[in-house]
């Protein structure tokens, strides 16, 4: 199945383009032509909005002079050169650009430029078990935990401003999400991830149930959530931060510009009560831990989304597998092929008035493949055949999961290996 996502075009901060051309012109990788030229083409594609032509076979064959088509399983000449370009950039920023406020790096996995703040550097100590039962005391340097504050997450008004600021994209008449929610007087509100819970279990290896994130209590220390009190700055950030992924902003996006003007309004956790689900339509981004409002109806449901082997994976579990299904479903890579997994679900609100649409999976990435299935005709198509309905009927309660495969960290294709519909009476 050919993936037809549409890039969004990221935009930089003045210092950041400033930084990339420093580095561009500098003179550690002006001795290093390879190197730089390398740099160069993945930083165009990213900023064209070209993402899907950073892949090992198109930098192989646009760099290397590689014919198309080749094997680049057997020529490694793109990892080799992303390998060192990693230890020379590393190097750079030691050295030549000691100086500088913006670190520009090549995360491992692929090949597309990030930035992240320079952090001065400052360090204490922190014992907080991150794994249950063990207690361990574990070190933490104050600039890593700061760092990953600062560039970790995004404030949601200005990413999803981002977005929204962008041409709309192509799109047939809609997909799923305008048929769930046909009527044009009842809002639907998208609730983000809270990106900062995120990182707090990411950091203390704990989920924080509903109510002592709605009371803010799992920040008080000497408390079972808190045993071991977090260093001040981090308690600020966290009582205070506002802030999504870059995955939850995307999708909102998406789904904004899928319905009729002003009738979605994106929501940070912080800003909804109960209230909102008993008597509106809302779509929850995200996992129990990063999205507590997912609580209420994570237990209901047989697919459901729990944590994973490391503390920031996650992993969909199957309560009552059928033949031919598993009886979980976990992130894995062979080569440069990622299989990862998507749960969509849809169940009544809590007041059994409108609907509620939950969809987390077990990497971000599938996160942003997944809202070509909610937003495609193609596979709203398909989801009718798959549960047995006519062009006009209404589409019922259901979970399902859905296996997203890319290459290079660009999506390619996504398909239904799970599902239930209708769902058992009380879900």
């Amino acid at each position: 199945m050919a993936n037809s996502l549409h890039s969004p075009v990221p935009v930089l901060l003045p210092e950041q383009r400033a930084a990339l051309e420093r580095l561009l012109t500098s003179g550690m990788l002006l001795r290093a032509p390879r190197l730089r030229e390398f740099l160069a083409y993945v930083s165009e594609c990213m900023l064209a909005g070209k993402q899907d032509e950073v892949t090992e076979q198109q930098i192989g064959c646009r760099i290397f002079g590689r014919p198309e088509g080749y094997n680049h399983t057997e020529d490694n000449i793109v990892r080799v050169t992303a390998r060192n370009l990693r230890a020379k950039l590393e190097e750079y920023y030691q050295t030549e650009g000691a100086g500088e406020e913006w670190i520009i790096e090549i995360p491992k996995g692929g090949y597309l430029p990030a930035f992240r703040p320079r952090v001065p550097v400052m360090e204490t100590e922190l014992a907080l078990p991150l794994h249950e039962p063990a207690r361990q005391p574990v070190r933490f340097h104050r600039r890593e935990l700061i760092a990953w504050c600062l560039c970790g997450v995004l404030a949601t008004g200005l990413l999803a401003g981002i977005f929204l600021a962008l041409p709309r994209p192509k799109r047939d008449a809609g997909g799923l999400i305008p048929v769930l929610f046909p009527n044009a007087s009842e809002r639907v509100t998208v609730v983000m991830v809270d990106a900062g819970l995120q990182l707090y279990r990411s950091v203390a290896g704990r989920t924080v149930p509903l109510d002592a994130y709605l009371e803010g209590s799992y920040l008080q220390p000497g408390t079972p959530l808190n045993p071991q009190p977090l260093p001040g700055e981090l308690v600020r950030f966290f009582r205070g931060s506002r802030d999504t992924t870059f995955s939850s902003a995307f999708i909102a996006a998406q789904i904004v510009q899928a319905m009729p003007p002003g009738l979605v309004e994106i929501r940070h956790p912080t800003q909804v009560n109960s209230r909102d689900f008993r008597r509106n339509h809302a779509i929850l981004l995200g996992g129990p831990w990063s999205n507590p409002w997912a609580q209420p109806f994570e237990g209901k449901l047989n697919f459901q989304i729990e944590t994973g082997p490391s503390a920031n994976g996650s992993i969909i579990k199957n309560r009552q597998p059928r033949a031919g299904e598993r009886e979980s479903y976990l992130s894995s890579r062979e080569g440069s092929v990622e299989t990862s997994y998507v749960r969509i679900a849809v169940v009544p609100n809590l007041g059994g008035s409108g609907k509620v649409l939950l969809l987390g999976a077990t990497t971000s990435g599938a996160m942003e493949a997944a809202s070509e299935f909610l937003l495609k005709n193609e596979h709203l198509a398909a989801l009718r055949q798959l549960l047995h309905l006519r062009p006009n009927d209404e589409i019922p309660f259901f979970e399902l999961v859905l296996e997203a495969k890319s290459v290079d960290v660009t999506p390619h294709g996504l398909r239904v290996v799970a599902f239930r519909s209708p769902l058992p009476q009380g879900n």
